[in-house]
């Protein structure tokens, strides 16, 4: 899943798309409701579930990519 999520990433910057953190956690939370729908509703231990959050995503980002978002000025 995160070859497939990376590859999209990937294709669309390569493409001249501008991306930002909520253009790419819609595509992750796409990608993972089509492939693995259930991670959205597993219970871990302390109760907490997964959320693709902004820090989330900035850090499945740089740690997939070494991307890094900026701020438009």
């Amino acid at each position: 899943m995160v070859k497939k999520i990376v590859h999209l990433i990937r294709t669309l910057c390569q493409v001249g798309v501008a991306l930002s953190t909520s253009h790419c956690r819609g595509l992750i939370v796409g990608v993972l409701r089509q492939d693995l729908p259930e991670i959205f509703a597993v219970k871990e231990k302390d109760g907490s579930m997964f959320k693709c959050s902004d820090s989330w995503v900035q850090t499945f980002l740089y740690d997939q990519l070494q991307y890094t978002m900026r701020k438009g000025t």
